[in-house]
């Protein structure tokens, strides 16, 4: 069975498994505080304006800038951390495949064009790189927010969101369809 391209990769430099969990928990409490602010403005909705009661309104205004400010400081922490891994890991690629490239024997570099391996080389990292850099963040921040608002969807009212949930199967083979179409057609 082929591994996944994910595990292999992160099999492949160990050294960035404890600061990509660090990186992973802070995006987990950023993800969490940001769930904090719609809470925030439903309750000052609903028990402030709706019930006239304008001081629970400031008071809750009060507390979503509060969020908003801790918000900003944990995301920013958050893409510096998960931008310092990624730079970390390309590094330690760039250092692996340096060291590999010079074990491999002249023999190699009389079979291959040079040219064409120092394109694929720069080419792979480059796209490596732009990855760390921004795909990363990005990536990790938008799957934990889907996460986090699937928790809330729940918590407000299970059956509807069970109900809407029942197109996720759906969305899933229809997918695996699509990759199956689009590999065959670009000759994966």
């Amino acid at each position: 069975m082929k591994e996944n391209t994910f595990i292999r990769s992160f099999k492949l430099v160990p050294e960035v498994h404890r600061p990509f969990f660090f990186a992973s928990m802070i995006a987990m409490v950023g993800t969490g505080v940001r769930m904090i602010g719609p809470q925030l403005i439903s309750r000052g909705i609903d028990n402030g304006v709706m019930q006239y009661d304008y001081q629970y309104l400031l008071i809750q205004c009060l507390f979503y800038f509060l969020t908003l400010v801790v918000l900003y400081f944990v995301t920013s922490k958050a893409l510096l951390s998960i931008g310092l891994v990624g730079e970390s890991y390309v590094k330690s690629i760039r250092e692996k495949l340096f060291r590999h490239m010079s074990s491999l024997d002249i023999n190699y570099f009389e079979k291959n064009k040079t040219g064409v391996l120092v394109a694929r080389m720069t080419s792979d990292m480059q796209s490596l790189n732009e990855f760390a850099r921004e795909g990363a963040s990005s990536i990790l921040t938008s799957l934990l927010t889907i996460f986090g608002a699937t928790i809330a969807v729940f918590l407000v009212d299970v059956q509807l969101s069970l109900l809407s949930f029942l197109i996720l199967p759906l969305l899933g083979i229809a997918t695996k369809i699509f990759r199956n179409h689009a590999d065959k057609h670009t000759g994966q």
